[in-house]
């Protein structure tokens, strides 16, 4: 039976796949792109930018200028034809003194991101990367440094990360882009080579633990640590302290993974102090766990999934859908107000009746008991769970014991910070609360 369920959901997937890249197919052709390999990568091939192509944007930049209406209207057609590639040059744009000229990039900015621009580069990645050749990968990579769209890149990531680790041509390919002049190119590559289990191409890839850019850094650092590359934990331990905050709290989030309950009882914050006191003691941790501590796991994670999570109060729904929009599952949840994914294909809830984890099928698996009616929630490190009602905070931690549970003045705009307190509007603005 065991065997005959495993066949059913392979199929199952197959058939959502092929699915899926009919969709793709047919979007490309509906835009004209072309059937065959060649024309979608041509497609690619025509967004690289050159020197020549790069003159001819900053021109299109300066006909939004024009006296004419329809030199107007052309240059704004083909600057959303462009794509994503033109955004760098609209967003410098958006600077002009030229009023015109700033209203027709914020329009182009907005269609070319709410539009089908996007979703037509990835459609040619995702049908391209069914045969993924040395000329595709090459293109893949060569494309990155001009497209700032972050689904775009992420599925060039995704593709590349699928191929053949035995492929010695992509690995030649991929151990070249190492040395790129491009951060993004120099990441993507680390990131999928430290993640090898080979000590040469590992070593290959732990100059760039000390790249100037912080985002290369955590990328060859958590695929180093994916890889059971030890040497790469000092390094991510330092950027607690000096990347970034978006980039530390990414570090934070892989050590609670790493550590589980055994974390440190610290948050990250923006203050410096506190900072150094966080980076301090996740190293004394690491001193005190490193030998027990199973690197591996960070590789049954899932990576950055581009997903959606719906939460409809007047429909009672709670869903969410991959970044080509196919519906992964869907609740029944009454006057749904706010939810969070839990690993295990879980889901946090907050709704007309209270608090609950159920599983994407609706099953209620637990059900968290707040006095009154719940209006927020969050997942806080270490398995701990924040409530907020109108008038009303607590928390929960993993065993289901309140950690603390105080009134607060009636509003509903209320959330828990990364600094451990509690922010919310007042109606004057925004109140910082201690939870001690």
């Amino acid at each position: 039976m065991t065997f005959t369920r495993s066949c059913l959901l392979i199929l199952c997937l197959t058939s959502v796949l092929r699915a899926d890249l009919v969709k793709d197919r047919q979007l490309v052709r509906d835009k004209e792109i072309g059937t065959e390999p060649k024309a979608w990568l041509g497609f690619l091939e025509s967004r690289i930018l050159d020197e020549r192509k790069e003159s001819r944007l900053t021109s299109l930049i300066r006909q939004l200028a024009s006296d004419l209406y329809t030199d107007r209207e052309k240059a704004m057609a083909q600057l959303i034809q462009w794509g994503e590639v033109a955004r760098p040059w609209l967003r410098k744009a958006l600077k002009s003194s030229d009023l015109e000229v700033v209203r027709r990039s914020r329009v182009c900015l907005k269609k070319i991101t709410v539009g089908e621009s996007s979703r037509l580069t990835q459609a040619v990645i995702r049908l391209l990367a069914q045969k993924l050749t040395r000329e595709v990968a090459s293109t893949f990579i060569r494309y990155l440094p001009f497209s700032d769209d972050l689904s775009v890149q992420s599925e060039i990531h995704e593709s590349l990360l699928k191929a053949d680790v035995k492929d010695k041509e992509l690995s030649t390919l991929l151990i070249a882009s190492l040395q790129s002049k491009y951060p993004i190119v120099q990441g993507t590559a680390a990131s999928i080579l430290g993640r090898r289990r080979e000590a040469t191409i590992q070593k290959l890839v732990r100059p760039l633990l000390g790249h100037s850019d912080f985002k290369v850094r955590f990328q060859a650092g958590r695929a180093l640590l994916q890889g059971e590359d030890a040497t790469a934990m000092p390094t991510m331990l330092r950027l607690l302290e000096v990347a970034p905050l978006q980039i530390a709290w990414a570090v934070e989030d892989l050590l609670h993974q790493l550590a589980s309950d055994k974390a440190p009882k610290t948050t990250l914050t923006g203050d410096p102090s506190d900072r150094k006191k966080t980076r301090r003691s996740w190293e004394l941790w690491w001193e005190a766990s490193a030998s027990k501590v199973r690197l591996a796991s960070l590789r049954e994670s899932p990576a950055e999934l581009g997903r959606t999570l719906g939460i409809e109060y007047n429909t009672s729904r709670v869903w969410e859908c991959n970044r080509q929009g196919r519906m992964l599952w869907d609740i029944y949840v009454k006057s749904a107000m706010d939810a969070r994914v839990l690993p295990g294909q879980r889901v946090l809830v907050v709704g007309a009746e209270g608090v609950s984890i159920r599983d994407f099928h609706g099953k209620v698996l637990k059900q968290i008991k707040t006095g009154v009616s719940p209006n927020g929630c969050a997942v806080l490190p270490g398995g701990r769970i924040f409530v907020s009602c109108y008038s009303r905070v607590l928390e929960i931690d993993a065993k289901g014991k309140t950690v603390y549970d105080f009134k607060i003045q009636g509003t509903n705009a209320i959330r828990w910070s990364r600094r451990g307190t509690i922010l919310l509007a007042n109606g004057k603005g925004l109140v910082e609360l201690d939870t001690k």
